[in-house]
């Protein structure tokens, strides 16, 4: 598929001088993809489901009524194809009504197959032999083995002395906590 060449929305139609000075600044080409997300913004943990409407490897274009301010770190949530993408973002502008564009901030080595895999289906490209064997690892593995190196860290701390037993319950607590 061609990519998009602009930051408005499809079905917006136009685009605003904004919008065309950003389309110089992308640092790679976006291209019209259809899937699910939920976009959480980090502080108030704010929940706003949304549709992909076009993807790189370095940011997307949300259809979405509700936006939030350019500037807002947000976390991202894309599943299509019984894939889970999972990246920090920031949103870069926003259309209300109509949608927002973010960019991927700390894209996770997990994420990035998962990505790679859905952009090179929208170039028409087929994946290769090694792609195919090789599943993606499932974000929610990854993230069970996050929480369980940092539990085995926040008790080897506690049994140095580093930490008191007060510091590595709360740590303890909030690690258990997080879902």
């Amino acid at each position: 598929m061609t990519p998009l060449n602009s930051f408005s929305s499809p079905q917006s139609g136009s685009k605003s001088t904004a919008t065309a000075d950003a389309v110089d600044r992308r640092r790679s080409e976006r291209f019209p993809f259809s899937a699910v997300a939920e976009v959480i913004e980090t502080e108030t943990q704010t929940r706003i489901p949304a549709r992909v409407s076009d993807v790189s490897m370095h940011g997307c274009y949300l259809d979405v009524i509700n936006v939030y301010a350019p500037g807002t770190p947000v976390e991202l949530t894309i599943k299509h194809s019984n894939l889970s993408f999972e990246t920090d973002a920031v949103v870069v502008y926003s259309l209300t009504g109509m949608g927002m564009g973010l960019a991927f901030r700390h894209l996770r080595l997990a994420m990035e197959p998962i990505l790679k895999r859905w952009i090179a289906e929208m170039r028409g490209e087929t994946p290769s032999a090694d792609e195919v064997q090789q599943p993606v690892q499932s974000p929610t593995i990854t993230h069970r083995a996050e929480r369980h190196i940092l539990g085995r860290l926040i008790g080897l701390m506690l049994e140095k002395e580093l930490l008191t037993p007060e510091e590595g319950s709360e740590l303890l607590d909030e690690l258990l906590s997080d879902k």
